[in-house]
């Protein structure tokens, strides 16, 4: 439901497995529950709802003691939520999220940590400590062959590079996640990457920047264009 972006029923069917987690004391179900209804609320845009939901799934994880990777992902879910928000509150859940993923040792929620934690630092401009992040986030999901983790990597990437005034390499990166999309066969992460590059380059007015609105517009077909 909540993927085609039916919230009344997703809210309806998470709001039952809470009630079937509570009458059995079963806090993994509770904590699902928990995470499920947060995420339909933060895609309603109802962000403080969400983090209400993240924070009692965090609780119920922690206080079940036998799920380490649900806590895991609350934690990592409330950061990310908070940063969404530009609240000074996503550095301490972005920080647990990060030791919590370097105790358990799976790759692609250190992957998710260290990305998250990147872009709040790019966020605060703490930009030697930002590289050093993301380059272990990179590390992790190539690790994996995680490659739409590497999309939103390379985005950093190029993000990052732009801060620094170093456009050649922030086309790079940006040329790298539009390859990606492309050889996932995702239109849409084509154009996600098109656009960043777009919005983030023209400051600089770099002379083939119109390849980046002809992708927008789909105008052009990327595998053709891009090569990295």
């Amino acid at each position: 439901h909540l993927h085609y972006g039916n919230y009344n029923e997703a809210q309806d069917t998470f709001m039952k497995s809470l009630e079937i987690g509570e009458s059995k004391y079963n806090l993994e179900i509770v904590g699902y529950a928990y995470l499920g209804l947060g995420r339909v609320y933060k895609s309603m845009g109802n962000f403080d709802l969400a983090i209400d939901n993240f924070i009692n799934a965090k609780d119920a994880f922690e206080n079940g003691g036998d799920n380490p990777l649900g806590h895991l992902y609350a934690t990592i879910i409330i950061g990310a939520t908070y940063y969404d928000i530009f609240d000074p509150k996503a550095e301490k859940y972005l920080r647990e999220g990060i030791k919590l993923a370097e105790k358990i040792g799976d790759k692609w929620s250190l992957a998710t940590a260290y990305l998250n934690y990147a872009n709040w630092l790019m966020y605060k401009d703490k930009y030697v400590l930002a590289k050093k992040y993301l380059q272990e986030a990179e590390k992790n999901a190539k690790l994996m062959n995680a490659n739409e983790k590497l999309f939103y990597i390379y985005l950093s990437w190029g993000f990052y590079y732009s801060a620094l005034g170093d456009v050649k390499e922030s086309q790079k990166s940006f040329d790298t996640a539009i390859k990606i999309g492309a050889d996932i066969d995702s239109e849409r992460f084509v154009s996600i990457a098109a656009k960043h590059a777009l919005e983030t380059l023209k400051k600089y007015n770099p002379s083939n920047l119109e390849k980046y609105e002809k992708i927008v517009k789909g105008e052009i077909k990327v595998v053709s264009l891009v090569r990295v």
